[in-house]
């Protein structure tokens, strides 16, 4: 089942950033945070320095809450009237359930002000393919900080002093390899595997009785992506403290 669930992952993510209704473009998000909280967000430093921790945090608690519910309904869908079971119901219709994945973590990325990156702002891409393009491989990493991965960061903490000195630009525009969006989507893969195999084994799901199906696979969704939701939270604030004090001394 676990390779499976990987095999899928990896076939969904690598063509993940040209695919329709994969990715929520950064202005659509500084728009809705603009509405949300009074205060017009043009670029990624103007997360820093316009707007408090405070309401940073209460907007993602709202994002993650939406998602929570979409994923909540996916889940609740299957195995009823007919629907898929056994590894399908446990699957739950894994696109879906990536690609909610994928589009909140874009979303936390950018309100905390790690994408675009700040250091290399210049100007946001309009065209929705090619900016997907430009951050696919940061939404993986973030993908699998929400999946639970310790060890996965975005730049260290050396090259983002280096790149605000603008010493280091070549890094980030260096062209990204279709190879280690392959590395980073079986990654991806394996997390979501072990997470979603192990909740399965913990609640009993894998004695699958099909008229309850739809009620396993949705408790399923909701405490895992419950879990994601925290994980990206937590794991992409670390990140936005390394940068915030980088940015704030530069603006000094």
């Amino acid at each position: 089942m676990i390779e499976k669930i990987e095999s899928v992952t990896v076939e969904l993510l690598t063509k993940a950033h040209n695919s329709p209704g994969w990715g929520v473009h950064v202005l659509d998000t500084y728009e809705e945070f603009s509405r949300f909280s009074g205060i017009n967000i043009t670029q990624p430093k103007d997360l820093y320095i316009k707007v408090n921790e405070a309401l940073i945090e209460k907007f993602i608690d709202k994002r993650i809450d939406s998602y929570k519910l979409k994923v909540t309904l996916i889940g609740g869908g299957t195995g009823i009237l007919g629907g898929p079971v056994g590894v399908a119901g446990l699957i739950v219709d894994l696109e879906e359930y990536l690609r909610a994945i994928y589009n909140l973590s874009q979303e936390i990325s950018y309100v905390y002000g790690i994408l675009p990156n700040p250091f290399s702002f210049e100007k946001i891409e309009s065209d929705r393919e090619l900016f997907f393009e430009s951050i696919s491989k940061d939404t993986l990493k973030a993908m699998a900080i929400g999946l639970g991965a310790s060890s996965v960061s975005f730049v260290s903490k050396e090259i983002f002093k280096a790149i605000a000195k603008k010493e280091a630009k070549e890094i980030l525009n260096k062209k990204i390899s279709e190879k280690l969006i392959t590395q980073l989507a079986k990654e991806v893969g394996k997390l979501l595997g072990k997470q979603l195999t192990k909740k399965a084994i913990s609640q009993g799901a894998l004695r699958f009785i099909p008229i309850i199906g739809g009620v396993v696979a949705g408790a399923i969704n909701y405490k895992s992506f419950e879990m994601v939701g925290k994980n990206l939270k937590e794991g992409l604030k670390k990140e936005r403290e390394i940068l915030k004090e980088i940015i704030l001394n530069s603006e000094n």
